[in-house]
């Protein structure tokens, strides 16, 4: 599904900080489906929901558009509901999880998306700032990268979190450097993590 954000102003002296959009997202979604399926997910920085040791079960994609004088997000939502374990490529079978294959039975998908949606809503018209102290500890609890080794660029880097703003920190040569768009994957599993 896709839902348009349409941030109001946050006014004088307040930064706009649009990539906290997917993160926001990501929160939301995964308090959905911790409420309306008994998952509790873990977030891969910037759009990706992880089940622990199951894989993938849903991805974010959020783009900006300009209208005039004011911006819009589109925040495209994929949750894998009904897919069994045997129903992905082989490829697949280590990375990819869904809904029903996490909790065993049948899930909804009216009402999982009503959820969805019902959790989305504070985001339809707050202003898009910074992250707030709350936001950021509810990140860092579900942080799925946080101490890990990634491939950045193909660069070696240690992920030590996110931002206010929404950029990834890592650590690589000694020094700290944020990140605000790479192609990353786990250093563990750099042939089957690729984003």
């Amino acid at each position: 599904l896709s839902v348009l954000l349409r941030p109001a102003a946050a006014g004088p002296g307040i930064d706009f900080a649009p990539g906290t959009a997917p993160l926001r997202v990501g929160l939301a979604l995964a308090r959905a489906l911790a409420a309306h399926a008994g998952i509790e997910c873990q977030l891969k920085w910037p759009n990706d929901l992880l089940v622990p040791a199951r894989g993938k079960v849903a991805g974010i994609l959020c783009e900006a558009v300009t209208v005039g004088s004011s911006t819009c997000i589109i925040a495209g939502i994929g949750i894998n509901v009904r897919q069994r374990d045997d129903d992905w490529p082989p490829e697949l079978r280590r990375t990819a999880t869904s809904v029903e294959a996490c909790t065993g039975g049948r899930v909804d998908r009216a009402t999982l998306t009503g959820g969805v949606i019902e959790a989305l809503r504070p985001l339809l018209v707050s202003p898009m700032t910074p992250l707030s102290a709350a936001e950021l500890a509810e990140f860092r609890r579900r942080d799925a990268l946080r101490g890990r080794d990634i491939i950045l660029d193909r660069q070696t880097a240690t992920v030590r979190g996110v931002d206010a703003d929404g950029t990834l920190i890592v650590e690589a040569d000694g020094g700290m450097q944020r990140v605000t768009a790479a192609t990353l994957r786990l250093a563990a599993t750099a042939g089957a993590d690729r984003d």
